[in-house]
């Protein structure tokens, strides 16, 4: 599989885009790309005009490719051949699912239903995307996967705190250990689940490479449905072709079928003619003949012989 990775902002513009709207999403890509490369062949793309003739020369070697977009919906671009998939983060319990000005990419949740599916950070963005687009819609949570370079810095921590036995830290307040409280009385209401339930929720959750890839066989089937489309579409048209020839052969022997029997017909009236013509020579030498013999019957002998010098 080809894999193409897109963010607005790249390695050589991240130093002029920082504090910016969405410089993030550079970091996420790069974060990503370890774990997609263990997945298929990548290709980060600087611009978008890249994409459909990548896709049409993967395609064209028997190659699935998809375009991970990082980016918002409504900053994902629609329209390409390539497959996209919208990798973006967002914190409110609904999506926007509205335009603003006239502009059709800012209703999300009509971007969304036109891509087919997306990636999120969170399992509260896929609620909320679920709830503007229906349970079935394919979108999962995939956290950047940055906890492997923490690792040993927790494992320095145990051995090594910064903070040394016996020190004491003096604070006004009170502290609270999040790991150890229920802090969901505080979620919105509709959103609080139990201890239980979290703890279920986290069992229930699938590796970041399963996930990964139960994204990338929804694009690669749909693509593969495509395929099947477009092969019978061009079946279908050649059997139409091969119709058309054949109609054109049966219409023009029909013409020539038809030139013949107008040809037919007008021997056939000539022939017809000559047959009257034939009948009225027959019927003045039938007429002479009797005469004669009537003329001799009664004696006009020289009258019957001038008749038939005739």
């Amino acid at each position: 599989m080809l894999i193409l990775a897109y963010s607005s902002t790249s390695g050589s513009t991240i130093k002029q885009r920082l504090g910016r709207p969405e410089y993030s999403y550079y970091f996420v890509l790069r974060e990503f790309l370890p774990v997609l490369e263990q997945l298929g062949n990548v290709i980060v793309i600087d611009s978008l005009e890249e994409v459909d003739p990548l896709y049409r020369s993967s395609i064209g070697r028997g190659e699935s490719c998809v375009l991970l977009s990082f980016a918002a919906p409504h900053r994902t671009p629609l329209g390409l051949a390539c497959p996209t998939i919208p990798v973006f983060a967002w914190e409110y319990d609904t999506i926007p699912s509205e335009n603003w000005d006239d502009t059709v990419t800012d209703d999300w949740s009509a971007v969304l239903r036109k891509l087919g599916c997306a990636i999120t950070h969170s399992e509260y963005a896929v609620r909320a995307i679920r709830d503007a687009l229906g349970p079935e819609f394919p979108v999962v949570s995939v956290t950047a996967p940055v906890w492997d370079r923490f690792t040993q810095q927790q494992t320095n921590l145990e051995t090594r705190p910064i903070i040394s036995r016996g020190t004491k830290l003096a604070v006004q307040g009170t502290i609270v250990d999040s790991r150890a409280t229920d802090l969901s009385q505080f979620a919105p209401r509709a959103t609080r689940i139990t201890k239980h339930e979290r703890e279920a929720e986290v069992e229930r959750r699938k590796p970041l490479r399963e996930q990964l890839e139960y994204a990338l066989s929804i694009v690669v089937k749909r693509d593969q449905q495509l395929a099947r489309r477009n092969q019978d579409c061009a079946y279908a048209e050649s059997i139409v072709k091969k119709r058309d020839a054949t109609l054109a052969e049966r219409n023009r022997e029909l013409r020539e079928l038809r030139l013949e029997f107008h040809q037919l017909e007008s021997r056939a009236k000539d022939a017809e003619v000559q047959l009257k013509l034939l009948k009225r020579d027959e019927m003045s030498t039938v007429g002479r003949l009797a005469f004669v013999a009537y003329s001799a019957a009664r004696g006009s002998k020289e009258i019957a012989r001038r008749l038939l010098k005739r």
